[in-house]
């Protein structure tokens, strides 16, 4: 009993064990944030905040603590790996990189297109050259099997100029006339064309009657020497009469209320002939200066008399289609004022 009274019925709760106990846990936090944060630091937390823990301050110290500890200790800790003064310096460096990237790739498709473009130049240029050669080789192929020398003369001359209109002259609006370039490099500027002098003439008369009929060809059958500067080749000449080939060829075969939309009545001798195919045999008579190189005449013909009678039956009907028309018997275009439209742009 006496001993009892000497001592508190709560002693075992105030044994130096459990106030070590207690004393150790209040020791390793501190422990801890001295090495994360230094000794200065936890000795200014301490300052700040001498108040034990066991006293009345310690749930307003407790709460004031962690902000300044936990604050600290993020900043310290996050900033080796992103310090926030750098972010916008890294957002423009990326900036800047994206940027670079998009204007490399901008140059190299910019060179890519112009590569392209340059090849296609190219290719064109290339086509040209290999039509030049196929064209010169096909003269050489026809010059060898006429059996005619080989050297630039009335010869290879002749060749050239059926090989240059043997579909006639064809011109499309705004483009340049092949043809003209072999006639003033070969022909003489007071050219004697039969019909018409001078090579534009002649070349307006082809231009016409390219026009005129549709699907002309002229095929060269052979070549034959008649003097020392003079050439006959023999020729086929095919061509198909049309409505327009009527209209501007032989307009007194239409009858005077003939209306295209309605299709109406044709003249009889007019019926016959439309789209009907003509296949003349004619010549072409080479005159040629051996001083200038060049050819001094050039007189066509083609027989149209010999397939329109087989078309019509008889000779009063061919030669009512060539009372009033625009082309010869001989299949040459007759210079008159409607010619004046028809102007030529080289």
């Amino acid at each position: 009993m006496q001993a009892n009274s000497l001592h508190p019925p709560n002693l075992h709760t105030l044994s130096e064990n459990v106030i070590g106990s207690v004393l150790q846990q209040h020791s390793r936090p501190e422990h801890r944030l001295h090495n994360a944060l230094g000794p200065q630091l936890f000795s200014m937390g301490q300052q700040h905040d001498p108040t034990p823990q066991g006293s009345t301050r310690a749930p307003t110290a407790k709460r004031g603590r962690p902000r300044i500890k936990s604050g600290s200790s993020r900043s310290v800790r996050s900033s080796p790996k992103q310090p926030p003064a750098k972010l916008p310096y890294a957002d423009e460096m990326k900036a800047n990189i994206e940027e670079y990237h998009r204007q490399r790739r901008r140059r190299n498709q910019e060179r890519y297109r112009e590569r392209q473009r340059q090849l296609v130049v190219d290719l064109e240029a290339r086509k040209h050259e290999l039509q030049q050669e196929i064209g010169q080789l096909n003269r050489k192929h026809q010059v060898l099997m006429l059996g005619v020398p080989t050297k630039d003369t009335v010869w290879s001359v002749a060749v050239e100029y059926f090989r240059v209109f043997r579909c006639g002259l064809l011109i499309t609006r705004g483009e340049r006339i092949v043809g003209m370039d072999f006639l003033k490099a070969v022909m003489a500027r007071d050219l004697d064309a039969g019909m018409v002098l001078g090579v534009d003439a002649l070349a307006r008369n082809w231009a016409v009657y390219t026009q005129y009929f549709r699907d002309v060809q002229i095929r060269l059958d052979r070549l034959d020497q008649v003097a020392e500067n003079s050439l006959v080749a023999t020729t086929t000449t095919s061509i198909t009469i049309t409505r327009n080939s009527l209209t501007k060829i032989f307009p007194h075969l239409m009858s005077d209320d003939f209306d295209y939309d309605k299709e109406r009545e044709w003249s009889r001798i007019a019926g016959r002939l439309v789209n009907q195919r003509l296949v003349m045999r004619g010549s072409v008579h080479f005159n040629w200066d051996g001083t200038s190189n060049r050819v001094m005449g050039l007189i066509t013909q083609a027989d149209m008399v010999s397939p329109l009678l087989q078309l019509l039956g008889n000779l009063e009907d061919v030669s009512r289609v060539f009372r009033r028309a625009r082309i010869n018997p001989e299949s040459n275009i007759v210079p008159g004022e409607y010619l004046d439209q028809y102007t030529l742009s080289y």
